[in-house]
């Protein structure tokens, strides 16, 4: 996000909660020009709420960049990406906006949503499969790959014991 504002000229603020996680895009925000603000570690709908009320002179954008337009333009760099379908994708949901770009993207693939956030958004069409950690704690099972360990990790339990041969991972948040 910070990047993608930079070369469009923005401004950008990012707000992120508290924690003992570093995660190694980190130490390249300030090359951006963005704010980074450290907030309490709270649910990401609550912290969105207290941030547009706070803030009330930004463009607050919706969790997930949950749009139809991105919803759009990400199932066609989906399509671009995976020219041809594989037999199913696993994905990691927290807003659902990427499980709905994917089914949007290949409305015929078995697409796999593992849920990590209790309060997920919309999957789409896609196969639910609930993450028992918590949000904040990591990946119990790592995968062999680098992946944010709160988010795309967790996906990884589920697609080592039941995703089929040539199954594509989608690994968005490293």
């Amino acid at each position: 996000m910070a990047e993608a504002a930079s070369q469009l000229g923005f401004q950008s603020t990012l707000f992120m909660a508290r924690s003992n996680y570093v995660p190694a895009w980190l130490s390249s925000i300030k090359d951006t020009g963005a704010n980074l603000v450290w907030c309490d570690p709270l649910p990401v709908q609550t912290l969105h709420a207290q941030m547009t009320n706070h803030y009330t002179d930004i463009l607050n954008l919706p969790l997930g960049f949950d749009s139809p337009e991105f919803i759009s333009d990400m199932a066609d760099v989906l399509r671009h990406s995976i020219q041809s379908p594989p037999p199913e994708i696993w994905v990691s949901v927290v807003s659902g906006v990427i499980a709905r770009a994917t089914c949007a993207a290949f409305p015929e693939t078995k697409i796999h949503a593992v849920c990590v956030a209790k309060n997920h958004g919309n999957i789409g069409h896609a196969i639910p499969h609930i993450a028992p950690e918590k949000f904040y704690r990591p990946a119990t099972t790592p995968p062999p790959y680098p992946a944010c360990p709160f988010s795309d990790a967790k996906l990884w339990q589920f697609a080592e014991k039941q995703a089929v041969s040539g199954a594509y991972v989608l690994n968005v948040g490293i």
